[in-house]
């Protein structure tokens, strides 16, 4: 006899596959450099919060934040 696979199995599933694709994202470092009180410098790190201009926080490697103004991010990559 056949098993047929329950709705619980697939909502598992999907979940399962949505929380994945969510890590894989969180996993995604940013490369910035900055224009801080007239000297430049990189930082790599994930992006805790970012608004509509651009302004962010930054949490590097490290466990520091960083908070960068739009402003002062002169170039800006990522890794994903």
């Amino acid at each position: 006899m056949e098993r047929m696979a329950t709705p619980h199995f697939y909502i598992c599933w999907i979940l399962l596959l949505a929380g994945l694709g969510q890590a894989q994202k969180a996993q995604a470092l940013e490369h910035v450099l900055v224009n801080l009180e007239g000297q430049q410098r990189r930082l790599s790190g994930k992006v805790v919060t970012e608004d509509d201009y651009g302004t962010m926080l930054l949490e590097t490697d490290e466990g520091a934040m960083w908070h960068l103004d739009a402003r002062t991010i002169r170039t800006r990559s990522s890794d994903s």
